[in-house]
């Protein structure tokens, strides 16, 4: 688990990264993942990022 201030959230892109992963979804409800879509999708292209809405 990563706690949520932006140099922790830097360190689970890092991880992700370095794990291979390059495609990563995460759930709409709320505000809460916008801080987390923030960081990862910079730089643009390294992680396919998806947004999904759990009622469709």
């Amino acid at each position: 688990m990563f706690p949520t201030f932006a140099e922790d959230l830097e360190a689970m892109k890092a991880w992700l990264l370095r794990h291979r992963i390059r495609r990563v979804a995460m759930e709409s409800t709320g505000v809460y993942w916008q801080p987390v879509w923030n960081i990862l999708e910079q730089p643009s292209g390294r992680l396919d990022l998806l947004l999904v809405n759990p009622s469709t």
